[in-house]
């Protein structure tokens, strides 16, 4: 009885959600789509910890790639009124791409793997949109990467942005 009461407690601060983001340039021949599933837990009103897992997918009329990754994060809620929450998440990100060059006037079998890592932060906001049910957005990236250059970055564009939805077993 007391191992399945701490069992429900616990699951009252979990939640789950993920984001789909789809891509297609109109003046060129690239499509992209990426499905990240995400697992979270809130360890007060302000912190969470969680988990994003995505596969993505690139085509063009030059390569086509494949990525998979896994971002775990801190995320730390410093604003909250009404239906709006504004947050950071600190990020830890693994990544590995396969590449294949692959055309239609020159197939030569090439194909490369590349590892990358990422650190830094990335600021949301949370839309309460019914009791347990949340839309969530991210924009941008301020830190470091390391994928084939090492570079700090500060990128707060509209092409590096999520939408997604959470949903919290409790509260």
């Amino acid at each position: 009885m007391v191992s399945l009461n701490a069992l429900s407690s616990y699951a009252q601060d979990l939640y789950v959600g993920g984001s789909f983001q789809l891509k297609h340039y109109s003046n060129s021949e690239i499509s992209q789509f990426a499905i990240s599933p995400e697992i979270g837990y809130n360890f007060s009103d302000k912190w969470a910890a969680g988990l994003v897992l995505s596969y993505g997918h690139d085509d063009n009329e030059y390569y086509t790639s494949e990525i998979y990754y896994v971002a775990p994060y801190a995320r730390y809620t410093f604003f909250r009124k009404g239906i709006l929450s504004l947050f950071i998440d600190g990020e830890f990100l693994y990544s590995k791409q396969w590449n294949r060059r692959d055309t239609n006037d020159y197939i030569d079998g090439y194909s490369e793997t590349t590892d990358g890592i990422r650190i830094g932060v990335k600021p949301g906001l949370m839309i309460k949109l019914a009791d347990r049910f949340n839309f969530t957005s991210k924009i941008g990236f301020m830190g470091y990467s390391d994928y084939d250059t090492k570079s700090y970055e500060i990128n707060l564009d509209t092409n590096n942005i999520s939408f997604g939805f959470t949903y919290s077993f409790g509260k």
